[in-house]
């Protein structure tokens, strides 16, 4: 780009070109520049490596460089000076570009490079209008001061700072796997209903795999960091590279290694590492997102435990380990790749809490009292609340499979049509008592559940028995009554779709009860689909005795660790969208 046009570009109020400007000015002194802009405010912060610059002499070229550009519809600049890498701020300032033009030396910032070393050091500014307080820009506090205050040089003592931890975790595992499911079922009703085979599918599926991985990866990242749409492209892009290089991996495979002798394992090893290398435009891809934005050290540890992970699971699962480990319940196919999720969410976690934690989303743009009051509500949001919901959760349905038959008894085996309302309504019962500690009028959960089951209960019983009539008389007027959809209907239809209506009836209550705490109702929503994905798509699910512990880990533990991430993120104190740019 051009010097005018990017000045052009700054004089517009581009915030990427004018700390392009800024950057370039102050090349000299290490020092780069990140700029954001709301409305009619601009907000610069300097970050250096060593010793902060000196306030009285940087803000008045800089305040000197915005007023000769004439920016279009700025009013007021806060300056902050950083270090890098580190969580306090050296320095603030608020400075009006309208009453700051008679106390600043004509040293711009935004200008000639060359010539600034040899123009004498600027005066210091006039003080910024009368009583206003210095915005902590670091944490997103409200730029708009109230009036009476004092100037403050330095962010709040007490200003407490969020950290990824339970909820962002609990969340990256359990959407990992549902995409990874989803993935799953892509594969298993497009292309066996289109007897896709070959490299064709390999192809395809291993990016469709990947790619949706990356999907689930940002829908978590993005309620931390800005970033995450970056992470998101740069995830993709690999992902379609390295599905190519995973079928030039099969073909030399198939032509020059597969002939060879075994070697005691050797070649099998020679395979494994070929599968991890063929996965490296994902790696690159994400390395570069986290040099830019977490530092090279972080995006080498990334990479370094991601294949470390890799290659673990591809061994595991190459080498069918569950012959040795009293899992036969469990296809170890699908419970490393559980594995790859929560030790990547472990890794992904550590690194957002060490490096530059008040860039976060939570505390740049939130103010200290949500700050607060969000950490008072994650001190509840752990992993203790997510065993007392999974363990409760598997209380009321042990409690409804032992009610529901002394009901079905005594009332003659009547009370069978409204097992859903029994089972559904029991472990509403005991999620309750988990949610009374952490919500507010945590009783509508158990009332919404049971209600909207019991009437909806109703509603499908009514419309089944209508459709099953109608099917039947379908099926004793036809010539040919195997054929059609009638016989589904007459056979399966009255108790699945009356089970189908209530579930989702009480999922869309439980949305709602949700919706009024604060929370969001589509992550419930997609929770609970997800839950069917897994139940539907994962064929590792549907073998033998698989069957008992997959529903224990699709029922009972997903849903659990879709509460611990919905609950950690409310939408009453949702950040706002990123203003910064470099």
């Amino acid at each position: 780009m051009t010097d005018p046009t990017l000045r052009e570009q700054a004089r517009q109020g581009n915030p990427t070109a004018i700390a392009s400007l800024l950057t370039r000015s102050f090349q000299a002194q290490n020092i780069r520049a990140q700029v954001g802009r709301q409305e009619a405010q601009l907000f610069v912060r300097l970050v250096h490596d060593t010793q902060p610059p000196a306030q009285n002499t940087i803000v008045p070229r800089i305040v000197y460089g915005l007023q000769r550009l004439e920016i279009q519809g700025i009013s007021t600049v806060h300056i902050q000076a950083q270090a890098l890498g580190g969580t306090g701020i050296a320095w603030q300032t608020r400075v009006e570009l309208s009453t700051g033009a008679s106390s600043v030396s004509s040293s711009s910032a935004i200008g000639d490079s060359s010539a600034e070393a040899n123009q004498p050091s600027p005066s210091p500014p006039a003080n910024p209008s009368p009583g206003a307080v210095e915005p902590n820009i670091a944490l997103g506090s409200n730029p708009n001061p109230p009036s009476g205050g004092t100037p403050s040089e330095s962010p709040e003592p007490s200003s407490p700072l969020i950290l990824p931890g339970w909820s962002f975790w609990f969340g990256w595992v359990a959407v990992l796997l549902i995409s990874a499911s989803l993935a799953a079922g892509v594969q298993a009703i497009i292309f066996d209903s289109l007897n896709i085979n070959g490299n064709f599918r390999i192809l395809i599926f291993s990016a469709l795999a990947e790619s949706l991985i990356g999907v689930g990866q940002w829908l978590v990242l993005r309620q931390e960091v800005s970033w995450a749409k970056r992470w998101l492209e740069a995830t993709i892009l690999g992902a379609i590279a390295a599905s190519v290089l995973e079928v030039i991996r099969l073909l030399l495979w198939q032509s020059l290694l597969s002939p060879l002798p075994s070697l005691g394992g050797l070649k099998t090893l020679v395979s494994l590492i070929m599968r991890v290398a063929a996965m490296a435009p994902i790696f690159i891809g994400q390395w570069r997102v986290l040099r830019r934005h977490l530092g090279i050290e972080s995006a080498t540890l990334w990479v370094r435990s991601i294949v470390v992970i890799t290659f673990l699971v591809f061994f595991l699962q190459t080498f069918n380990v569950e012959r040795f480990i009293p899992f036969y319940s469990l296809d170890a196919q699908w419970l490393w790749s559980l594995g790859r999720w929560m030790a990547s969410g472990a890794v992904m976690v550590y690194l957002l809490r060490q490096y530059r934690v008040e860039l976060l989303k939570l505390n740049r743009l939130t103010d200290a009292t949500t700050r607060r009051r969000l950490l008072q509500q994650r001190a509840k949001i752990n992993g203790q609340f997510f065993l007392e919901w999974a363990g409760l959760t598997l209380v009321g349905w042990v409690v409804s499979a032992i009610i529901g038959p002394a009901l079905s008894l005594a009332t003659f085996g009547l009370s069978a049509v409204f097992s859903v309302v029994i089972v559904t309504g029991a472990g509403a019962g005991f999620q309750w008592i988990a949610l009374k500690r952490r919500i507010n009028e945590s009783e509508f959960w158990f009332i919404a559940t049971i209600s909207t089951a019991f009437t909806f209960t109703l509603i499908g019983l009514v419309l089944s028995f209508i459709l099953g009539g109608l099917a039947l008389r379908s099926i004793a007027v036809s010539t040919n009554p195997t054929s059609g959809y009638w016989p589904y209907f007459a056979s399966l239809g009255i108790a699945a779709f009356f089970i189908a209506i209530a579930w989702f009836a009480v999922i869309a209550a439980q949305s709602r009860v949700l919706y009024k705490q604060g929370y969001r109702p589509s992550w419930w929503i997609l929770i609970n689909l997800g839950t069917l994905c897994v139940l539907a798509f994962e064929s590792a699910l549907q073998q033998g005795l698989i069957i008992i512990p997959g529903l224990l880990i699709a029922l009972v533990l997903l849903p659990a660790a879709g509460m611990v991430w919905l609950m950690g993120y409310p939408k009453k104190l949702h950040p706002m969208p990123g203003i910064w740019t470099e």
